[in-house]
């Protein structure tokens, strides 16, 4: 009879050998008695990072893009626009809390320029809108949405620096 060998592919890219035959379960370990233990630990929070890394994301594109329109229209920086800044910022603070609670005690070398990395995010919006709201021309609202690109760029940096030179799952 032929014996079907399952893997279960990490966050790298590397299948894991799963000798369980159930997909999602890790190999039996004898310091487990013998059964299989499904895969936690660094599955949670690698997830963690890759839900947040892309929530950031796509909030900074849908407010770069909402931007851009209405400095196409010529509006100025209004409420709505604080509002979609806001949550922004509340997706970057929760990014740089996940940071100072994964990081500190992570192996590699990067820690430094990641945190560099967050809190340049975080100030870029805040600093943007102030100018922006100043600015009662077309193009206050436009240097916005060229700092929501930019959070974009700094983002897709740190998600760089988690997967590449911080080691928050060894």
């Amino acid at each position: 009879m032929c014996e079907v060998s399952h893997a279960v592919k990490s966050s790298r890219g590397a299948a894991v050998p799963n000798g369980s035959g159930a997909p999602g379960q890790a190999a039996a370990s004898p310091g487990r008695g013998g059964r299989a233990a499904p895969l936690g630990g660094w599955v949670s929070v690698v997830g963690v990072i890759e839900w947040l890394y892309l929530a950031v994301q796509a909030a900074a594109l849908a407010s770069a893009a909402w931007f851009f329109v209405d400095t196409a229209r010529s509006k100025e920086v209004g409420r709505a626009h604080v509002v979609g800044v806001v949550v922004l910022e509340a997706l970057l603070l929760a990014q740089l809390v996940t940071a100072i609670a994964l990081v500190p005690g992570a192996a590699g070398e990067g820690k430094a320029m990641l945190f560099s990395y967050v809190v340049t995010a975080l100030l870029v919006p805040v600093a943007a809108l102030f100018w922006g709201s100043i600015d009662r021309s077309r193009w206050g609202i436009g240097t916005v949405a060229c700092a929501c690109l930019v959070v974009a760029a700094l983002m897709l940096r740190v998600h760089q620096i988690w997967e590449y030179q911080v080691d928050v799952v060894g």
